[in-house]
């Protein structure tokens, strides 16, 4: 039952978001039209924040559960975000980049440590040098994103994951290797 109420909330606040920005959104708002009490909300939510993080990450899950390394999760994210463009730009117009950030990050963060472990398998690598590499990648990605939606999502997701993959090709192994332990 405890899932059942959380995905009736996480509807009625994408319901909600099709109509208005998440900041002229309340708690109210979101019983009222899903039909239970405010207590009940807060029994599963601490606040709006917390059922967006909810909410977005859950997506992002189930999302990359089938592909979750880097192109082939970038890809199906971009096609999310603009499949649900309006929720997504409501979303990001009522936070602070950096917090919107904040939600991107570690999701695109995952699909690189996916991605490095398969390119490192050969490789001797310190894993801060793994996790060096790969929050560099994600914060280039994720600045793309951000810009992406910063423009409305008018370039294509095909368009845009072409173009990240012609500078990618490759770099991640160049990177490894440029940090390999060499023994002697």
């Amino acid at each position: 039952m405890s899932q059942t109420t959380k995905r009736a909330i996480e509807a009625s606040l994408k319901h909600l978001l099709l109509k208005k920005p998440l900041d002229k959104i309340t708690i109210n708002d979101i019983a009222e039209d899903c039909g239970i009490s405010r207590m009940t909300f807060y029994y599963h939510f601490t606040d709006m924040h917390h059922l967006l993080s909810w909410i977005i990450l859950d997506e992002i899950h189930q999302l990359l559960l089938d592909t979750n390394i880097y192109p082939e999760g970038c890809i199906r994210l971009l096609y999310k975000m603009k499949e649900d463009q309006i929720y997504i730009m409501n979303v990001y117009h009522s936070l602070h980049q950096e917090e919107f950030q904040s939600y991107l990050f570690p999701m695109i963060q995952g699909l690189f440590k996916m991605k490095i472990e398969e390119e490192a398998q050969e490789i001797s690598i310190k894993e801060s040098d793994k996790e060096f590499i790969a929050r560099f990648y994600s914060y280039c990605i994720v600045g793309l994103l951000i810009d992406w939606m910063k423009d409305d999502m008018k370039e294509s997701p095909e368009l845009l994951s072409d173009k990240m993959n012609e500078i990618m090709d490759g770099c991640i192994k160049r990177a490894l290797k440029r940090f390999e332990i060499h023994q002697n």
